[in-house]
């Protein structure tokens, strides 16, 4: 497998802050202190964080427990994106969960419209212990590498786990296999959409539709930001409506669950339509490039910034 490189000529950071409708980047880390408590003493999680396709407004967001077997338990938190896709949830919850974001509404990159997002199908982030994280993005990427997470946890699965348990609140763990299959996810999901430099999961992205940004070129929150964005502009360059594109991402996800992107769900033939696994890495690079191009690219950036290669789905 032949590995993607994207380099970046322009590297954009995250500005700390607190978030806002008008912030260009959310990537904000919520403060650590003694008085984080519940009334009984056991630690009060707090996690802010964003879902993006652009920014989801208006979703709902729910925490389920995630069990060692694979299998999703209770909910145990939940909230709604505010406008400009940010949420908080805090509480006495800990050990692995799976966040998902459902219906919603967000602007379409590459065309400007308001798309609303189908019940049906979520966006996701798979988490080892919530209770270790206070930011948490919720991405078309991190939903793709979730799917194999998820597979990898349950195929990896010993019953010796239900022995494992978190003596502060009962709670099953996951063991350092699952763990490390679980970043592994991540990890090659960012490297197969060529940036694998960038954590998927606790990265702050560049909404490009937002004009007169101070984008600081020390980060990869830009990067990670088109290549979100260029998702959309493949649907346009296809002439696919915007509101497909949940369905494709869907779609890619179960793709990949087995590990292997070949159109295939453990042998099963995937119906994306006109666009499928093969067409979105094929056409990613010229996509960017489009979107960089378009109107509704504000940030003044061009696919000139980056130094951007990626090859073939078959040469990865």
């Amino acid at each position: 497998m032949k590995k993607i490189y994207i380099t970046l000529c322009l590297l954009l950071c995250v500005a700390c802050g607190t978030a806002s409708t008008n912030n260009s980047v959310l990537n904000e880390q919520l403060p650590q202190t003694d008085d984080n408590v519940t009334e009984v003493g056991n630690p009060l999680t707090e996690i802010t964080g964003v879902a993006v396709k652009g920014p989801v407004s208006g979703a709902g967001v729910d925490v389920y427990r995630l069990f060692p077997n694979g299998s999703m338990g209770d909910i145990i938190g939940s909230t709604t994106t505010n406008e400009d896709g940010t949420y908080s949830i805090s509480g006495d919850i800990s050990g692995p969960v799976v966040i998902t974001i459902t219906g919603g509404s967000y602007i379409d990159e590459a065309t400007g419209q308001v798309v609303e997002n189908n019940s049906e199908y979520q966006l996701m982030t798979v988490l080892a212990d919530i209770s270790a994280e206070s930011y948490v993005v919720v991405t078309p990427l991190t939903t793709i590498a979730s799917a194999r997470a998820l597979a990898l946890i349950k195929e990896n699965f010993s019953e010796l786990a239900d022995t494992r348990m978190d003596a502060s609140s009962d709670v099953l763990l996951l063991d350092e296999q699952q763990k490390t299959d679980l970043e592994a996810a991540y990890q090659n999901i960012a490297y197969y959409f060529g940036i694998d430099a960038i954590d998927l999961v606790r990265t702050g992205l560049v909404n490009f539709l937002l004009p007169d940004q101070e984008i600081d070129p020390a980060g990869v929150s830009a990067l990670y930001g088109v290549v979100v964005a260029a998702l959309s502009q493949i649907m346009l360059d296809f002439e696919v409506t915007p509101d497909q594109l949940m369905q494709v991402i869907k779609g890619i996800a179960a793709d990949y669950s087995d590990g292997v992107f070949d159109n295939l769900d453990h042998g099963e033939f995937i119906s994306f339509g006109m666009v499928d696994t093969f067409v979105v890495f094929t056409y990613l690079d010229q996509a960017i490039r489009g979107f960089l191009d378009g109107q509704e690219n504000n940030t003044g950036l061009t696919y000139e910034d980056f130094n951007i290669n990626i090859p073939p789905l078959g040469q990865q």
